[in-house]
């Protein structure tokens, strides 16, 4: 989280002399996780004692949208790693091979242009080398410095490994859970 507020579900009682501090909004579990199979625990833990689910990789939203009072927070900082591939294919039947790069879920930009750099890429990705690669940037849309040559992050997706509500690992592409791969990406809008 960005912002004070939200921990403080939008009041300064903790932050005054002689106020009073409660939970606000900040999640009363979580889990940290640095494999897929714990993100599907945690959700498949949480769907059976009806928890709200919150993701939050690096935090910065000034949204507040990985909090939530009464939540099950799944940090995924530890859950990082980048691989160029210098082949891909999404498998769809026209696609043809292509370079590539998977980010996982806690994966900072910082990572991901030091390696890029060594292996003489570009990436289209953020300004600040704090944020995560994965989720809200890209659901965002992603701006970054190379936005307007090669449009937005979201626009470069090829593939998108997903864990749903049902505690499933799901990968979506154009051609494989294409609903899913087209929310994914903004839902284009």
């Amino acid at each position: 989280m960005q912002m004070p507020s939200w921990e403080a579900n939008g009041t300064i009682g903790c932050y005054t002399p002689g106020g009073e501090c409660q939970q606000g909004a900040v999640p009363v579990k979580a889990v940290k996780v640095a494999k897929k199979e714990q993100v599907v625990h945690a959700v498949s833990f949480a769907k059976q004692h009806n928890i709200k689910v919150v993701v939050k990789s690096t935090g910065h939203d000034y949204q507040g949208r990985s909090t939530a009072p009464g939540s099950l927070l799944i940090w995924m900082v530890d859950y990082n790693g980048v691989t160029f591939m210098d082949t891909f294919s999404t498998g769809c039947p026209a696609a043809s091979p292509t370079t590539a790069v998977r980010v996982l879920g806690g994966t900072v930009w910082d990572e991901v242009y030091e390696l890029a750099d060594a292996k003489g890429l570009a990436v289209v990705g953020g300004n600040a080398l704090t944020v995560g690669a994965a989720g809200g940037y890209m659901q965002g849309g992603g701006h970054g410095v190379w936005s307007p040559s090669f449009g937005l992050a979201v626009d470069n997706v090829l593939e998108v490994e997903i864990v749903t509500a049902d505690g499933t690992i799901r990968t979506a592409s154009a051609c494989e859970n294409p609903e899913l791969f087209f929310a994914l990406r903004g839902g284009g809008g």
